[in-house]
Order: C-alpha cells, then structure tokens, then sequence
C-alpha cells in the first residue's frame, strides 16, 4: 500500500477520497447528460443521507475492507510460506483488486467498496460490499433489511453504474445484478487495527503489538469471509442467469476454511466469534432473509 494512504482521521478520509471512483471518468461511456443528472440527485439526497452514516466509523471500515482485503489476503488464496495459489492452484490468473466506490454508487446501491476478481473460479467477478458497526444492534440488522436498495433485483444484487478496476478486467462502465453483500466489523476493532496497521508500517510496533495486529487481522477477515459465505447461500440461489453465482459460492467455503485455520493459529475460536455481536446479528439476518427468498420462490 502507497505511503499516502498512512494516517487516521482526516488522513483516511483524504485517501478514500483520493481513490474514490470518479463519475466524470466516466463520460465516453454514460455520456455527461446521464453524468450530470446523477450528480445532481446526488448533491439533494447527500445531507439526508449524511445524517443517517456514521461517517467516522464508516470511514475506518472502508479503509480496513479496502486496504486488507487484499494485503492480508482475507480470501486466503495465497500460501506465502509454499508460495503457490491455494485456491486455483497451477493458474497463472489470480487477480484481486479493491477500490471505493463512487459517491453515486455508494448512495444509490449502499455499496462502499467494490471487489474485482478474475481467477480459475471467477471470471471477471465483481462484488458490491457494504461495511456496517455494531454500535447499536437494532441500526445494524435495520440495515441488512434495506441495505439492498433496487427492488426490481432479487434480494442480495444491486446495479453499479461506475465500475473501474486497475487490472484483471476487460471491461469498464455499468455491471448489472452484482452480488451485494454486507460486512460487519467492530468499530472498535477497525480502530485499533488501522492504528496498528500505520504504526507497523512507520516501524515502531513491540513485539506484543505485532502479535496483537495479525491477531486481528485474523479476527477481521474471518469475519467479512464469513458473513459473505452466509449471505452467498441464499444469493447463490436465487433465480438470476449468472453462471458465476455457483461457483462464488464454493469460492467462499473455500476462503472460510482458510480464514478459519488463521482465526485458530492466532488463538481464537469460531466459537468466541459467535458470540460477537456483528457476526451474529449479521449472519442470522442472511438466514433470515434466504428463508424469504425461498419462501418467495415457492
């Protein structure tokens, strides 16, 4: 990760913004009519929707998502110590990219970071991720219900119209019925990482506080692999031409097993992390909502 993304507070936000995707990028494909209607919807709804965000909290959950999905390899396709792929083993194609969303994206489909994977398993995937706190309970499984805003969708997609990667895709601009997933993460572990992520990066962490940072990054990334792999059962079925959705599923087994394994190397349990409240409020809202999927199918 670039040096310009150390710091907190106004820092954070500063990156986040400096990587933020852009929708007058994107005029060659909306055109600026579509660009400048958009824009002004959003400029009307932004104060309401200020309101409502924790800004703070939601900021470091973005930062934690974006920058550690892919530097701690949540997914856990990696094998640094073997130095070979775990999940597509003998593919020269792995590529994971993360970026923020636009600002339209983000108000629109409640989407704060985008994930673009292109693997033996996914092909050209894009995931929609919408970070939440557990402060309060009732705020967190309220958000859940709505968080899946474009009700001519099947629960769990959204439509992005601003979908820009650095590499692993052929194609830019609006992707349609993008599995959309919500990911909880304590805003208190979120901040004691990302302090602990800076201070390793500046060279100034004891030997405690290295051991204390890996273990939450095991805690983390257990927990956004883990909700997604729960949101993806009822995703996974829903009726939705997307070859990809079967496959997404046992991709994300395969990343739980894994993070599993670092959860318990770093002393923790499956177990303990039951009993956390983001965790189990979040996955028993996606129980929740595949039982009205299917009840709706059937």
């Amino acid at each position: 990760m670039s040096e310009k993304y150390r710091g907190g507070g106004d820092r954070i936000r500063e990156a986040l913004n400096d990587v933020r995707i852009s929708e007058r990028a994107f005029v060659d494909i909306h055109g600026k009519q579509k660009i400048e209607k958009d824009l002004g919807w959003l400029a009307g709804v932004r104060g309401r929707f200020e309101q409502v965000k924790n800004k703070e909290g939601g900021e470091l959950l973005e930062y934690v998502v974006m920058d550690q999905m892919v530097d701690a390899d949540f997914m856990g396709d990696f094998d640094e110590e073997n130095g070979k792929d775990m999940i597509d083993e003998g593919t020269e194609l792995n590529v994971m990219n993360t970026v923020v969303a636009s600002e339209v994206d983000d108000v629109s489909a409640r989407t704060d970071v985008i994930v673009a994977m292109n693997n033996k398993m996914l092909k050209e995937q894009i995931l929609s991720l919408d970070a939440t706190t557990s402060s309060n309970p009732s705020v967190v499984a309220n958000k859940f219900r709505k968080s899946h805003k474009n009700k001519k969708l099947p629960k769990g997609f959204e439509d992005l119209d601003y979908v820009e990667v650095e590499e692993g895709l052929s194609r830019r601009g609006r992707f349609e019925k993008v599995p959309h997933f919500v990911v909880g993460i304590d805003e208190g572990e979120a901040r004691a990482l990302v302090n602990l992520l800076e201070r390793g990066r500046e060279g100034m962490l004891a030997d405690w506080e290295r051991d204390e940072r890996d273990r939450l990054i095991a805690r983390v990334g257990y927990k956004v692999v883990d909700e997604m792999y729960e949101q993806s059962r009822y995703i996974a079925e829903a009726k939705v031409d997307d070859e990809n959705l079967g496959a997404l599923r046992d991709y994300l087994a395969q990343a739980r097993g894994k993070a599993e394994k670092r959860l318990v190397a770093y002393g923790e349990s499956v177990e303990d992390m039951s009993r956390d409240e983001t965790y189990g409020m979040i996955t028993t809202m996606a129980g929740n909502l595949r039982g009205e999927e299917l009840r709706v199918v059937a």
